[in-house]
Formats: structure tokens, sequence, C-alpha cells
């Protein structure tokens, strides 16, 4: 019997030994501080990842979302814009709404831009005359014209003008001299000149 009980110690010893040696309680259940670490590193990262792929799923969701909205408010906005220019065309010019139609100009554009170009030559005299009294400055003029049906300029409209008043009299009383071709009134009221322009 002692003998017995010897051996039950050392059996009992050596289960103590190794329980100490492995790191165990010996309780129900492991408790071991390790594992639970470890297990819980392990959900911890798995939850993380977890995260970021619903944070990846959420921004392609965002992202898939914006793009459908654009898709169709750019769809929306071609719609409108064809309806705004069907809408347009019908109310346009036939040339400008994209058709070719020919039309018979009122005014030979020819004649008045020879007429224009006879104006330059007889304003060169008066420009230079000012810029020599102007003591060589230099500058430009530029205007354009308003011609009446009957041939007679009805305005100057400057648009820049470096020499003195003397010089602008000078032009106007030159200019209101001149006579276009005329042309019917009652196809165009008035006729603009494209920019007369010196350099000096």
């Amino acid at each position: 019997m002692k003998h017995t009980y010897l051996s039950l110690v050392k059996i009992f010893a050596s289960i103590a030994i190794c329980l100490v040696l492995s790191g165990c309680s010996g309780c129900s259940g492991c408790k071991n501080q390790r594992d639970i670490d470890l297990k819980h590193a392990q959900d911890l990262a798995a939850v993380e990842e977890q995260r970021r792929r619903d944070s990846i799923d959420a921004v392609r969701r965002n992202q898939l979302a914006l793009a459908e909205k654009k898709r169709r408010e750019d769809s929306l906005a071609a719609v409108k814009a064809k309806e705004d220019a069907n809408a347009r065309a019908d109310t346009l010019p036939p040339e400008i709404a994209g058709k070719v139609v020919k039309r018979e100009m009122p005014v030979d554009i020819d004649k008045m831009s020879e007429s224009t170009a006879d104006l330059e030559d007889e304003l060169r005299p008066t420009i230079e005359a000012a810029r020599r009294r102007m003591d060589g400055v230099r500058g430009y003029i530029s205007f354009k014209l308003v011609v009446l049906p009957s041939g007679r300029v009805k305005e100057i409209k400057w648009e820049h003008n470096d020499l003195d008043a003397q010089a602008a009299q000078a032009i106007q009383a030159t200019v209101y001299r001149h006579r276009y071709p005329s042309w019917d009134g009652s196809k165009l009221p008035e006729y603009h000149t494209p920019t007369i322009k010196f350099s000096f």
C-alpha cells in the first residue's frame, strides 16, 4: 500500500512538473495567456482585414453610384441640348440652321469694298499731314462706317484715334463727302463697313 501511495505521488508530481513546464495551470479548459493573446491578435487582424475590405467595397459602390449618376445627367443634358437645338432650328434663318440657301445680297460687296479702298486713298494725305504736324507721333486710328442706301455715310464709329482733334475733323469731313454705291433700302436699311485702320 505504501508502495502504491508513493507511485501515485510520483505520478502526480510528474504531472505537476509537466504542467508547470508547459505553462498550463491544470484547470479545466486551457487558459494559457500566450494562446489567448495569439487568438486575440488573429481575431483583431481578421476584423481589421474585414473592415478594410468593407471600406474598399463601400468606396467602389460610391464610385459606381457617382459614375451612374453622371452618366444619367450627361444623357439627360444631351437630350435637352438636342431638343433645344431642334427648337432653335425652327426659328433660325435656314443658313444658320445648317441648310445652304442662296440669298441675293441687296448690296454689291465687291463694289462696296472698292469704294472703301478709294476712301482710304482719299484719307492718306490727311493722315500724313496730321502726323507731320504732330512731330512724327506714332500710333493708329480705326473706325467703322454706317452707310445709308443712298450711298451717304450716316455715322463714323470710332474704335481708336491717336491723332489730334484737328485731324479727326479733317477725316470726318472727307468721310462724309465720300459716296458709296446705292442700293434698294427696302432690302437693307443700312450697311456697316469692316474696320478701316491706318497705322502711322
